[in-house]
């Protein structure tokens, strides 16, 4: 008998889309078996792909786009390490970095060239799914990348707040008097906040989680050229902080 062959699987947007869902969910449900998913999650992630995507992909082909997606991140998470202290580009929200620091990172890693002008595709949900699976290459790359992701987190919280809040900028607070700004900024954010609990369309949010808001580094001139002296109690703080992140 003739083996048939199975049709070759699209994985467009929409079908990544469906398929990391499924994937979370199975994740999220504690069906997973080391690296991959248990029987029970293999299962219900075929067939929740299947039903909703409408498609009828093997379970050949959907574990292989579970391998395909884990590199992918693995690819990611290595240049997010890499880029410690960079933001994220405006445009193409990707990794502000210029273009020698991407042919370095391209010639040590060929595959990272599909990044170069689009970020990891359902960022958020590749890291629900494969971070605790991917390895870190030690306790100051896990370091890096969590201050890397933490200082992001924060660029782009000031960022919309700013952007928000035009009074918030360097030309306006500062012709107010200390507790006037106090003020000021408690206000703001009371109404951001609120804007946000009520969940109510903004023209800014949602440029906001498209990641349009980004808050650039400071550049290090004037009083600012050199950093700060440090009598070794900083490196001391940091040294514990990245041990204490690899168990």
């Amino acid at each position: 008998m003739e083996k048939v062959k199975e049709p070759k699987a699209n994985w467009d947007s929409a079908a990544h889309t469906i398929f990391m869902n499924a994937c979370v969910e199975e994740v999220r449900a504690n069906n997973r078996n080391g690296g991959y998913l248990s029987d029970i999650g293999q299962a219900n992630l075929h067939k929740k792909f299947n039903e909703r995507s409408g498609r009828n992909y093997s379970t050949r082909q959907i574990k292989n786009r579970w391998g395909v997606c884990r590199s992918e991140y693995n690819t990611w998470k290595t240049l997010i390490q890499q880029a410690s202290g960079l933001g994220r580009d405006e445009h193409t929200h990707t990794i502000a970095a210029t273009n020698e620091w991407w042919a370095l990172e391209i010639k040590a890693h060929p595959e990272a060239a599909k990044f170069r002008y689009a970020p990891l595709a359902e960022e958020e949900k590749m890291l629900d799914v494969f971070d605790t699976t991917c390895v870190t290459v030690g306790i100051y790359e896990t370091f890096n990348h969590q201050h890397s992701s933490l200082r992001n987190v924060n660029e782009r919280t000031f960022g919309v707040l700013k952007m928000k809040w035009r009074i918030l900028e360097d030309g306006g607070i500062p012709r107010y008097k200390p507790e006037t700004q106090k003020m000021i900024v408690t206000a703001c954010m009371c109404l951001h906040n609120w804007i946000r609990d009520s969940k109510l369309r903004d023209e800014h949010f949602d440029k906001f989680n498209n990641d349009a808001y980004v808050q650039p580094p400071l550049a290090f001139t004037g009083v600012n050229a050199l950093p700060p002296e440090d009598d070794g109690t900083m490196n001391a703080v940091r040294e514990a902080i990245a041990s204490s992140l690899v168990p």
